[in-house]
């Protein structure tokens, strides 16, 4: 009985070990090709498949439908195309890798000051946003939780 209750407790350990939880499409780049937040948001990467990889700020503790995603210098607000899937409310913290595209979109007022203050910056900051605004916005088709 003693090393049934060994053995079952090794196969809860094990299961339990340390995996990365993917949600979405299965990621067609290599993370070999990964950027940083800050390179994604140039202009120059908008618009093209690309995987970004840094730490998730903040995710949405609603329905998981957004995150920001920051290397430590830039944060970029990431939704889910098509809402195919939903971002662990858990994952904040944490590393995590994201495969889509960067696009500039136009946002209300109200939305702007939102992914501000969602970004980090102050209620000031965010109330100092005047009329609509272009923002760089990441589309996930995958997310990895490592």
């Amino acid at each position: 009985m003693k090393h049934l209750i060994i053995l079952i407790s090794c196969c809860i350990l094990v299961s339990c070990s340390s995996k990365n939880a993917q949600f979405g499409a299965p990621f067609t780049l290599q993370s070999s090709q990964s950027m940083t937040v800050s390179e994604a948001v140039k202009p120059a990467n908008y618009d093209r498949i690309v995987r970004v990889e840094g730490d998730c700020y903040q995710v949405c503790q609603e329905e998981g439908c957004w995150l920001v995603v920051t290397d430590g210098k830039s944060k970029l607000h990431v939704i889910i195309k098509d809402k195919d899937f939903a971002a662990p409310m858990d994952c904040g913290g944490k590393k995590i890798a994201l495969e889509g595209t960067v696009q500039e979109q136009l946002t209300t007022e109200d939305d702007a000051r939102t992914y501000a203050v969602q970004s980090g910056k102050s209620e000031a900051e965010a109330n100092a946003i005047q009329g609509d605004q272009r923002v760089p916005m990441f589309v996930a088709t995958s997310l990895e939780v490592q």
